[in-house]
């Protein structure tokens, strides 16, 4: 698991922290949650820099290229909610990437519940029909190809029902990367 940073200066004391609590936060996910961990990397960054890897990533998993203007759109969507957002798990072509907002995550607690919660949605990305069904909905989001009706609720129920399973997991084991005993 590769721990790095995008546009981003300063915070080292959370990289620190991140680097420290990612392989605890891995091992306990692997534990409790059905599924295979994938290849992971974790990417310490601003809002901005959130919203640009979310677009640069969407491109590199549909293997389309974006033209400016979709980018411009994409990007005016997605920032709003990355500048609330305390993490997002993303599908990559070789694996999945967690991305954790350096403004939002500031201390170890915060830290953990976010790793935790992120790392299960990776976890959930391996999972059958689960890649497919996330790449066809970045496709329709980035104007390449329409999402049927049928599709896109059963998207939409898939998501609902991961997010449900991420918040109890998160409640479950983060108290454990942050109590003493943890390490």
């Amino acid at each position: 698991m590769k721990v790095t940073t995008h546009r981003l200066f300063g915070q080292r004391h959370i990289l620190r922290e991140v680097q420290y609590l990612a392989p605890y936060a891995a091992r306990l996910v692997e534990r409790h949650v059905p599924g295979r961990l994938p290849n992971v990397e974790i990417v310490l960054t601003t809002p901005e820099g959130m919203t640009e890897l979310t677009v640069d990533y969407a491109a590199a998993v549909t293997g389309a290229s974006v033209t400016p203007k979709v980018r411009a759109k994409a990007q005016r969507e997605l920032r709003r909610e990355d500048r609330r957002a305390y993490g997002k798990a993303l599908l990559a072509p070789s694996g999945a990437v967690v991305l954790l907002n350096a403004r939002q995550v500031t201390n170890s607690t915060v830290i953990a519940e976010t790793l935790v919660h992120e790392l299960v949605h990776t976890v959930q990305f391996t999972r059958h029909g689960v890649r497919e069904l996330i790449t066809a909905s970045l496709r329709e989001n980035l104007g390449i190809e329409p999402m049927p009706r049928r599709e896109a609720r059963r998207y939409d129920r898939l998501l609902t029902a991961h997010e449900s399973e991420a918040y109890r997991t998160e409640s479950n084991l983060a108290p454990q990367l942050t109590t003493p005993s943890a390490a």
